[in-house]
């Protein structure tokens, strides 16, 4: 008996602190966005690392995201997407072609706009280190 209640004692004490740690993730991911959201606009520069040892594949990219609002200038892999509020834009320089279309009324669709606000539905959260 004395086997099971610290089992027991164990596995509720697991459930606590995990439900503690994702409160925590939650608490800081709420915490940048309201800090975020306070500006008129930002900039985000990212870097894409792609490592595949099958394929022998090592690759790094880089872009930047510049936000207002809603609207957005995305530059990534040599082209430009741009939305002002009604259209996206791209742009892929390389090939001297622009492509103009109604915005995505998909609401599972992440855009740049949303890059803050995604985690919000349909995800956990865990903290680590």
């Amino acid at each position: 008996m004395k086997y099971y209640i610290t089992i027991m004692a164990l596995v509720f004490s697991a459930i606590f602190v995990e439900a503690q740690s994702s409160d925590k993730a939650k608490a800081l991911l709420d915490e940048v966005y309201n800090k975020v959201k306070g500006y008129d606009n930002i900039e985000v520069t990212f870097k894409f690392s792609l490592h595949n040892s099958e394929a022998d594949i090592d690759q790094e990219t880089r872009g930047d995201v510049t936000l207002e609002g809603e609207k957005y200038l995305f530059n990534y892999l040599g082209s430009q997407q741009l939305y002002d509020g009604a259209k996206v834009y791209t742009i892929v320089p390389e090939n001297e072609e622009v492509t103009i279309e109604a915005k995505s009324e998909d609401e599972n669709t992440i855009t740049p706009s949303k890059m803050l606000t995604f985690y919000k539905k349909g995800h956990t959260y865990e903290w680590d280190i």
